[in-house]
């Protein structure tokens, strides 16, 4: 800090040196200040950065800004939009933003961005993973001020992804060796595009559902690495791992095949710990698996250690307490959410304060 006095004035002259951040705040969304740019926003707006093909806003937004695949997975209700493709590695400037995207890992197409003014950085994760399927290189961003999602409060609440993913694998292939075909059941298309990439670097061949199908051969880094993933026909008696939807568990173009079994596949469960549990009686499953798809704990502080920044704003599930976390540890932290708002209506509470003689 500096300090000049002017004498002719009697004023004192303070030089803070410290640099306009850049900055986000939360308003139904988060929103980066001073600008016309929101970021996964879940309000109507006029631009709004899309991280990740799940990204799934109450309302349509004027612009979206995303990479090619994530347009190519985005719903059909939303592609009233205008669409804005930006590929990774590639910088543009929109007013006095200087604009560029990067892998996150999270899944195909996902992107984080780092966005500079003045020399000023600042970098909006969305949900990552350090180590994605398909990326050999997921950057850590340095930044000034770092938005980071954060799935998980502390270490005990991660799962153990290595576990997991071991246990598809090898249940996959028990049942093919066995001479019995593993049918995968899935409900969105975050689980089945992350079981697909997990099938596919553990060379499985797949056969898929028409629509997931569909999905899939618009990915381009899973339909180069894994050209052979085929539509499923009952009809065929080629032992491959099947991946269907949810609801098609029940249909009766299953009765056609001799010998199966089955396994629910989500991203979210109640026990990390455990690998896969018994399914209700009445499911046309034998287990069900829990998939992670966001970086794990340590991860998140991985990020927060390289990315060097000042100041961290955190997103996500787990914003209260990871922040929380973090200034118990040194970290300028802090949780977006949206502002406590005191209610009109409110009895407000008084107190008389002791007089004091002049």
């Amino acid at each position: 800090m500096n300090l000049e006095r002017l004498d002719s004035l009697s004023v004192w002259v303070i030089d803070l040196d410290i640099p306009a951040y850049l900055d986000v705040e939360y308003l139904q969304g988060i929103h980066v200040t001073n600008s016309v740019l929101w970021l996964d926003a879940v309000r109507e707006n006029d631009l709004s950065f899309w991280s990740h093909a799940l990204s799934d806003p109450i309302l349509p937004h004027h612009k979206i800004l995303l990479t090619k695949t994530t347009a190519a997975l985005m719903r059909k209700g939303k592609r009233k939009a205008k669409t804005l493709i930006c590929p990774y590695h590639r910088r543009f400037t929109l007013g006095d933003l200087d604009i560029e995207l990067f892998p996150s890992g999270y899944m195909p197409g996902s992107a984080q961005v780092r966005l500079t003014r003045e020399n000023n950085r600042l970098v909006y994760t969305g949900p990552f993973r350090l180590d994605g399927l398909g990326h050999d290189d997921i950057p850590i961003l340095e930044c000034d001020t770092l938005v980071i999602w954060a799935e998980y409060a502390d270490a005990r609440d991660q799962p153990d992804d290595f576990t997991h993913a071991e246990s598809i694998i090898q249940w996959a292939r028990q049942n093919l060796s066995s001479g019995t075909i593993p049918i995968f059941f899935t409900d969105t298309i975050g689980p089945t595009v992350r079981l697909t990439q997990l099938l596919t670097l553990a060379e499985i061949p797949i056969k898929m559902h028409v629509s997931m199908y569909r999905i899939i051969r618009k990915i381009d880094e899973i339909k180069s690495a894994h050209p052979k993933i085929r539509r499923f026909n009952p009809r065929t008696k080629d032992m491959d791992a099947i991946v269907l939807p949810l609801s098609a568990r029940d249909t009766k173009s299953l009765t056609r095949l001799k010998r199966f079994a089955g396994a629910v596949v989500h991203t979210t469960t109640l026990n990390h710990n455990q690998p896969h549990s018994t399914p209700p009686p009445d499911f046309n499953a034998e287990v069900r698996f829990f998939l992670p798809m966001h970086a794990t704990y340590r991860h998140q502080m991985q990020y927060v250690r390289c990315s060097k920044a000042r100041k961290i704003q955190v997103a996500g599930p787990a914003s209260d307490a990871f922040a929380s976390e973090l200034r118990a540890m040194g970290f300028n932290a802090w949780p977006l959410r949206p502002p406590i708002q005191l209610s009109l209506l409110a009895p407000l509470t008084t107190r008389s304060i002791p007089s004091q003689s002049l």
